[in-house]
């Protein structure tokens, strides 16, 4: 008697696979509503809830709000339905047609969970939606490369530096420029931004040396809608440093919405403003003599506690010191410290001399106002005695009347020359461009 053994188990069923019915896809901007479509490769007997997550480099609508969305996910956000016997659904998205050049974008859609067990979730678990541009391309330059203005320009307002597209923008175009500045390199003549010298490490540099202020948000020009232009709005200050023309470097370096041109860069000449250059010289042969100034101001000539400006070059060569005062500064009452700071000439000859800046030149040595004086060993203040011995000692005194200057003689104090210890308002540090200048006189 023989027995024969099988098996009354049928084999198990395999389960229905999911997936995305293609890896990736291309659409335009205005393609309108899509779709991103799943597939079993054969219906489940009940409804399958599918959750997915989005990313990839477009913006959804739910995450940042219509204004600054790409997309739109319609229906339910997150959730795909495929209902019992069927083996499709789909993920409709409403692609966000606009008029602004922008590169190509991707939509990421993963399948994050399924509502059960009984589907299996093969490879093909995401697909990658490229949404391809279909706008013009901005481009962005400056209109011309160089630009020429005067201190004085900025007087009663600012000076305009226009960046302007090849076509009217078809929304706000925001493009970043940046401001070369090289304090560090004596061949550039860098002038120099509020901002940058606020941030200037290792410590601020004081206002007296501010050239200019950008309006708005420094490194960023808005080109509105409608319009191909913006302007870099730049308001110049008025200083009182008689310096060499000076230059803005401005470099467009990018925007979300725009190419950069070739004309990129703009080179703005600062040209000194005229007024009166006040040069404080004295002997060569005083090779040890470092000497300094201070420019005062006030409501009248006997009332002088205004501080305006220093001129506190550290070498002794070239032996002079500069300070300007700007033709548009009118009937003011000034002063002037002329300061022995260290040496051993006794008696330390020096000149003050006053000469009109006007276009680019300096007034004749044969026409200009010219006083002298001369100090002695006993007009030099050291710097460890107690701060309240030597009040500032103002040697002269004038006023500007209607472009006229009236002058009184240099009164040389019986002992002292410098102000106290402390260091005046805004005198913090020359940049090292200012360290040697070679205006002589």
């Amino acid at each position: 008697l023989g027995f024969g053994f099988s098996s009354c188990k049928e084999d198990e069923p395999s389960r229905p696979k999911l997936s995305f019915a293609q890896a990736t896809m291309s659409v335009s901007e205005n393609a309108g509503v899509i779709e991103a479509e799943l597939v079993l490769d054969k219906a489940h007997g009940k409804d399958l809830t599918i959750e997915y997550t989005l990313g990839g480099t477009a913006s959804d609508q739910d995450a940042v709000g219509t204004a600054g969305a790409d997309y739109e996910v319609v229906g339910d956000h997150g959730v795909v339905v495929i209902e019992s016997g069927q083996t499709s659904g789909a993920i409709q998205l409403e692609i966000y047609n606009d008029a602004m050049f922008e590169a190509d974008e991707t939509i990421e859609i993963s399948i994050f969970d399924i509502n059960t067990g009984d589907v299996e979730l093969t490879a093909d678990d995401e697909t990658v939606i490229t949404i391809t541009n279909d706008d013009a391309q901005l481009i962005a330059s400056f209109p011309a490369a160089t630009m020429t203005v005067n201190e004085d320009d900025g007087s009663e307002g600012m000076i305009q530096v226009a960046v302007q597209l090849d076509k009217v923008a078809p929304t706000d175009i925001t493009v970043e420029y940046a401001i070369k500045i090289d304090l560090s390199d004596p061949q550039r003549s860098d002038a120099i931004d509020s901002l940058y010298a606020f941030q200037y490490t290792p410590e601020p540099i004081p206002p007296s040396y501010y050239d200019y202020y950008i309006h708005g948000i420094k490194g960023q020009v808005v080109i509105p809608s409608g319009s191909s232009t913006g302007n870099i709005e730049i308001q110049l200050y008025t200083d009182f440093m008689f310096e060499e023309d000076e230059t803005i470097e401005i470099t467009l370096t990018g925007s979300s919405a725009a190419q950069i041109g070739t004309s990129k860069t703009m080179i703005i000449t600062l040209e000194q403003q005229d007024g009166k250059v006040i040069a404080l010289v004295w002997d060569d042969a005083h090779t040890d003599v470092d000497m300094d100034m201070f420019l005062w101001i006030g409501q009248d000539t006997s009332n002088l506690t205004g501080f305006l400006a220093t001129a506190i070059t550290a070498a002794t060569t070239p032996k002079q010191e500069l300070i300007f005062v700007p033709a548009l500064l009118a009937d003011a009452s000034l002063g002037l410290s002329y300061t022995y700071y260290s040496g051993t000439a006794n008696p330390m000859n020096f000149e003050v001399h006053f000469a009109d800046f006007a276009g680019g030149v300096v007034e004749d040595e044969a026409t200009r106002d010219i006083f002298a004086a001369s100090y002695s060993m006993a007009n030099i203040n050291p710097w460890d005695q107690d701060a309240g011995v030597f009040p500032p000692v103002i040697a002269q005194r004038f006023v500007i009347g209607t472009g006229v200057y009236s002058y009184g003689p240099i009164k040389v104090p019986s002992s002292a020359s410098r102000m106290k210890k402390q260091t005046p308002p805004g005198n913090l540090r020359r940049h090292p461009r200012l360290q040697s200048n070679t205006f002589l006189f």
